[in-house]
């Protein structure tokens, strides 16, 4: 949970301000780390929520399935009658990774003021990615603080992370079936050379061999992508 916290904590240390998170041990609210987050999110349509504690941290995400420019923002929705310096909240968006923490996109980071909207325009790879929202204060965060968070545009998200498990399933087996053929090929170049087949039989299944390996190893590539998407 500390490494939690300290990614979390990347978000406003870059604006040169402390995000209060709520002590993830007592959490009272299901989405207070990147284990509970809410969503997923549906770009086109605005989620609404508080931040009910002075302490209080509320993740969510999202799931982009082809590389897009999408615009992420985040709405300060507290009553100007309101408008405390406690209840100016900070937010960010992080990528999610496979077996390590999620990593803070740069220039992510926004600090957000009452009746305030912050907004991030940048291009996603497709995964997983979480819009954390928080206090901007450590001294003087204040209890029921409204936010809406709206992806743009619509079409760019998935509510299903089926896409992703297909895809990987797909990559295992395109490397499976590339590394029968590299096999195949290695049986001809071997029967080959023992038959003594011509110098240009040889060379040509000795090219053809090269090129299986070369494909299998883009595959293998392309395989750590598409499986590094995580739930």
């Amino acid at each position: 949970m500390g490494n939690i916290r300290r990614v979390l904590l990347g978000a406003l240390c870059a604006l040169g301000a402390t995000f209060v998170l709520a002590p993830v041990a007592n959490a009272t609210e299901p989405n207070n780390d990147f284990a509970t987050a809410t969503g997923p999110l549906t770009a086109g349509q605005v989620f609404k929520s508080s931040l009910e504690t002075a302490d209080d941290t509320d993740i969510q995400f999202f799931y982009v399935p082809d590389t897009a420019t999408v615009t992420v923002t985040v709405t300060n929705a507290t009553a100007k009658k309101n408008a405390t310096g406690g209840r100016t909240i900070g937010t960010g968006i992080y990528q999610a990774r496979k077996g390590k923490d999620p990593r803070l996109l740069d220039n992510s980071a926004r600090r957000i003021s009452p009746q305030k909207k912050g907004k991030v325009k940048t291009t996603l790879v497709p995964g997983k990615y979480f819009v954390t929202v928080g206090h901007a204060s450590a001294e003087n965060g204040a209890a029921d603080v409204p936010f809406r968070i709206q992806i743009n545009p619509a079409g760019t998200t998935t509510d299903s992370y089926e896409i992703f498990a297909r895809r990987c399933n797909d990559a295992y087996r395109s490397v499976a079936r590339m590394k029968k053929s590299k096999k195949n090929v290695a049986k001809r170049l071997k029967k080959a050379k023992k038959n003594g087949a011509s110098y240009h039989k040889v060379s040509e299944l000795t090219a053809k061999l090269r090129s299986k390996r070369a494909k299998i190893k883009e595959g293998q590539r392309i395989k750590r992508i598409v499986c590094s998407v995580p739930q």
